[in-house]
């Protein structure tokens, strides 16, 4: 158990993130975003045209520096891969329509069962970095992190007409090219803004899906948000209570999760580095549990 309490009092870590997919009442587009072949066809000349260009557009005007960008590739293990059983699951759930769809579904399945995995990764200084990360996907004015993690083919204009007119790149949808050059169209993106603070976030672009009856839009974000809002632990966890820090959008009643839909248990074990199993069996004969029926009756084969 005490595992499980250190755990928690680290407050925010990884696993608080979680591959959010927003619900839909109906499916009704069954395809690929387009733009995803566009820079596809372009290759790894067009993943680093665009990655530099972002970091170009981003330098700080204040310094007299050049702009460095760093590209590195390697291999990591799937198990390294944050939230990547979830995005599994989707993938798993992704039903074709057309010809071309099916072939980049099955292609998306076989890729999926790697378990080494290659990757490219930029990383950029004397960069403005992404504001706004805590504002999650209902961003303020000037946020950018917003506008990079939540919206399509888009970026904030700059309030100086020359500086925007400076910039290049594909304005806004060449964030997907990242995606685009991933089997999985996954990417994931680390920043480190001007107060220090720093934020992880990620995309993945399917198409809309349904899972156990509930429909899904197509693209996923790898967030610590829920509804836009992500409270953190503070102080320490005693006994069977803990200390979270919220806001008046909180109500008394309100659902919390610790683990669960958008949290997975095995995602919680792999970071104890134990197993699910053991992590349920910790929890104490105080708390309550409530069982809910599956099905109204169950049949039993003679």
């Amino acid at each position: 158990m005490n595992r499980i309490l250190s755990y928690l009092e680290g407050g925010i870590s990884s696993m608080s993130h979680f591959w959010y997919f927003r619900e839909l009442v109906t499916i009704e587009e069954m395809n690929f975003n387009n733009t995803l072949e566009r820079f596809y066809n372009l290759g790894v000349e067009g993943l680093v045209r665009e990655n530099i260009q972002n970091s170009l557009d981003s330098k700080l005007p204040e310094i007299n520096q050049p702009v460095y960008v760093k590209i590195k590739t390697g291999v990591v293990s799937d198990s390294e891969i944050p939230g990547i059983e979830e995005v599994r699951t989707h993938i798993m759930h992704l039903k074709a329509e057309n010809e071309y769809t099916k072939e980049t579904i099955q292609h998306m399945k076989d890729s999926m069962r790697k378990t080494k995995v290659p990757y490219i990764s930029f990383e950029d200084c004397n960069t403005k970095g992404l504001s706004g990360a805590e504002h999650g996907d209902e961003p303020l004015k000037g946020d950018t992190w917003g506008a990079y993690a939540y919206k399509k083919g888009v970026h904030n204009v700059e309030d100086d007409s020359i500086l925007e007119g400076s910039r290049g790149g594909s304005h806004g949808i060449g964030k997907i090219a990242c995606n685009a050059a991933s089997d999985l169209h996954m990417m994931y993106f680390a920043n480190c803004d001007a107060n220090g603070k720093c934020h992880i976030g990620g995309t993945v672009q399917l198409i809309e899906h349904s899972i156990q009856n509930n429909n899904y839009r197509s693209t996923g974000y790898f967030t610590q948000e829920i509804n836009g809002h992500y409270y953190p632990i503070v102080g320490r966890v005693c006994m069977d209570q803990v200390m979270v820090k919220v806001d008046e959008s909180v109500a008394l009643h309100d659902l919390v999760e610790i683990f669960g839909e958008h949290i997975p248990l095995s995602q919680m074990a792999k970071e104890l580095d134990t197993i699910p199993y053991e992590i349920v069996c910790l929890i104490s004969e105080r708390v309550e549990r409530i069982y809910e029926p599956v099905l109204d009756k169950i049949y039993v084969s003679q």
